[in-house]
């Protein structure tokens, strides 16, 4: 069968299935006419007499709606032509059996697919080498569609005919259809499958080639209702985006603004025999209208429900964005309020292709709003209520050491849907610092963190250095709160957080500097209440007097202290007159320390003076009208100048003048808060002092760490 090329056979025939597609079966107006009838052996040896006859017969009843159905029904399709009424019922009679989808050629998507067409009870057989069209969205041109090799024949079911194919489909990327794009994506997201709009194809051709086709169809248009699109799409996508599980997250550092993940996942509902190779995909997200994160992904592989890709997150540094997502984050830590009701977070610019410089654009105008306010509201109260704390530290071990403090800590057990781990010697640097007003004024303590632990479905673990730098600006703020029972960390922020890609300690590293401007108000944390004191005095006349404190109290949390024994020595002059010591070792709740007596502390005061002058001399301390001098000392163990730990003794060096200037409510806090135990008697004075004290200063309930 040969086809005229000319232009009056693409009009006729694109007016005649227009005509149908608007009208249905019967509504046509065209004559079909036969002529040039030559009956013979061969083309060269045939019969001329009827060469000149003309039948033609009305396209309408030839084709009418009663002749389709029964041509229709005895092909053995039921329901006749109602199984082609629209476009869901035919696309129903598709089932896939793979696909692979291959990014691999610059400025190409090619997918080779087979599929299974049912309802299809006859035998048919259809080679096409090429079938090509042009593709539009709401007008604007999106690209050629080339189905290379198409191929139906009878499969080994009696009703399913079998198709293979490759598509290949050129994206155009102007200013038209990245527009159109967006608006349908963007709608997709508000309005899920109702989408306004209608994809068309144009420009029909089939043949041998490109070069060697027939092109009688390439005048008509087909349209197709986006609904009928994006109804199925939004299904498709939804069901794959709440199947994706993470398996396996590797996190590494890759610069001072960027951040490395390689990545292992499942799609548990994926469809059978589906393959696909994607070299690079590009995504932002802004927050506010600044862009905050980076998304790229490249050598994405999926095969069968298994996915693997490597990522990379680039940080711009934008600080005040910065900012702002550490607070939302740290709110949700500390169980504070987030308003996230002025914040609009999008994600903006996808691309996908080849590679970054031969990505497809035609999506990347498009802006996806996420709605942070309502899933940030229920992230915070999964976790307020336990559900979704899967950071929760349990066992925190807290040693004293002559530049600050070790610590090594235990959490709680990862679930396996939280699979993120850490390259090796990975760590962090986060700084403490002293911040009245909101104002940073120097650095009170660099943490350091190392030997990072975190594999799912096991308690996840890490160490951390405390290095003490300087911190004496804060002890007028911070000691006086402590000793008052109030949240004594008010002034203190934490941040300037650098993760690195090697132990911080050993100096070299590469450091992720994104969130090294990021500050962070401190949570409320208060001393630990009540304290019970036992004292036990002792007077001699001539040794002096020695009281012994017993002081116990309860720590329901999960820190663990060993700071050794420290104290002050008091002199006059060179005299040394007297002295308190103390041992701080604290258990946490796992080891008994949540009791009402669980933790204890004793405190040895010894006074070398004469009993009887006792008295003038603690008078003459607090009015300075004598002058003493207070030697303190702090040792990390037992006694002995190599066990010495230099900064705290700074630290206790510094403490006396705050605590004299605020000596009122520091003694009243203090009896407040104590429950006096002296052989049978108790005295308990906490219900008065805490009544006049919450009305004075003001204090909230008690918090522990």
């Amino acid at each position: 069968m040969q086809f005229p090329t000319g232009s009056e056979v693409k009009d006729a025939v694109a007016t005649f299935f227009s005509d149908v597609y608007v009208g249905g079966w019967g509504s046509t107006s065209q004559i079909v006419g036969l002529s040039g009838l030559r009956l013979g052996y061969s083309s060269s040896d045939y019969i001329t007499a009827l060469s000149k006859a003309t039948i033609k017969i009305s396209s309408s009843e030839l084709l009418s709606k009663s002749t389709v159905d029964w041509i229709v029904e005895e092909l053995g399709i039921s329901n006749g032509t109602a199984a082609f009424t629209d476009a869901d019922s035919v696309l129903d009679w598709i089932d896939i059996y793979g696909a692979v989808l291959d990014l691999r050629e610059p400025g190409l998507a090619a997918i080779n697919c087979s599929a299974g067409l049912t309802h299809m009870p006859f035998d048919l057989h259809v080679d096409f080498p090429i079938f090509a069209m042009d593709v539009s969205l709401n007008g604007a041109l999106f690209g050629n569609a080339r189905m290379m090799d198409l191929l139906i024949a009878p499969s080994s079911n009696s009703t399913t005919l079998a198709i293979t194919l490759r598509v290949e489909l050129r994206f155009e990327e102007s200013d038209d259809i990245k527009s159109q794009v967006a608006t349908v994506i963007e709608e997709m997201v508000v309005n899920g499958a109702t989408v306004p709009g209608l994809m068309s194809a144009t420009g029909l051709v089939v043949g041998v080639s490109l070069d060697d086709n027939v092109n009688a169809f390439s005048a008509m248009v087909g349209e197709l209702d986006m609904t009928h699109i994006t109804g199925r799409g939004t299904t498709v996508l939804d069901s794959l985006v709440s199947s994706l599980q993470l398996d396996d997250v590797l996190l590494g550092i890759a610069g001072e603004q960027e951040l490395t993940a390689d990545v292992v996942a499942t799609m548990n509902k994926a469809l059978p025999n589906i393959y696909a190779h994607i070299p690079y995909l590009h995504l932002e997200v802004e927050l506010n209208g600044v862009v905050f994160a980076q998304i790229s992904v490249v050598n994405v592989e999926y095969s069968d429900g298994a996915v693997v890709a490597n990522a990379s997150v680039f940080w711009p540094t934008e600080v005040a964005t910065i900012q702002r997502v550490g607070d939302v984050i740290t709110n949700i830590l500390f169980n504070r309020t987030n308003d996230l009701s002025n914040d609009v977070v999008r994600f903006v610019n996808l691309q996908f292709g080849a590679s970054e410089s031969d990505a497809l654009l035609f999506a990347s105008d498009a802006g996806i709003v996420f709605n942070a306010a309502s899933y940030i509201a229920a992230q915070t109260a999964l976790y307020a209520e336990g559900t979704s704390r899967h950071f929760e530290l349990i066992d925190i071990h807290t040693v004293l050491t002559d530049t600050g403090v070790s610590v090594n800590i235990t959490g709680s057990v990862l679930p396996s849907t939280v699979p993120f781990r850490n390259k090796e010697n990975a760590g962090a640097i986060v700084q403490v610092m002293y911040a009245p007003n909101g104002t940073v004024a120097n650095d009170m303590f660099d943490v350091l963190f190392h030997d990072l632990y975190f594999v799912p479905n096991e308690h996840f673990t890490f160490n951390l250095d405390v290095v003490a730098r300087d911190f004496v600006p804060s002890i007028a703020s911070i000691l006086p709160r402590l000793i008052e029972f109030r949240p004594y960390l008010a002034d203190v922020w934490v941040g300037r957080v650098i993760l690195t890609d090697n132990d911080p300690r050993q100096g070299d590293y590469v450091g992720l500097q994104t969130f090294g401007q990021l500050n962070v108000v401190c949570p409320d944390e208060y001393f630990y209440s009540p304290l019970y004191i036992r004292p036990s005095l002792k007077v001699s006349l001539t040794e002096g007097l020695d009281l012994d404190i017993d002081m116990y109290f309860s720590n329901p949390g999960p820190l663990h202290l060993e700071l050794g024994s420290m104290g002050v020595i008091l002199r006059d002059r060179t005299e040394e007159i007297g002295n308190v010591t103390l041992t701080i070792n604290t258990l946490n709740n796992l080891e008994g320390g949540n009791a009402q007596y669980g933790n204890h502390v004793p405190i040895s005061v010894k006074i070398t003076l004469d009993p009887l002058l006792i008295g003038q001399n603690l008078v003459d301390l607090i009015t300075g009208a004598k002058q003493y001098s207070l030697d303190w000392f702090s040792f990390k163990e037992g006694v002995g100048a190599d066990n010495s730990a230099p900064w705290l003794v700074d630290l206790l060096d510094a403490a006396p003048a705050d605590l004299v200037s605020n000596l009122i409510p520091v003694i009243v806090a203090v009896l407040g808060n104590i429950d006096i135990q002296i052989g049978d008697w108790d005295i308990n004075l906490s219900s008065v002092f805490k009544s006049t004290a919450s009305e004075i200063l003001q204090w909230g309930e008690d918090h522990y760490l």
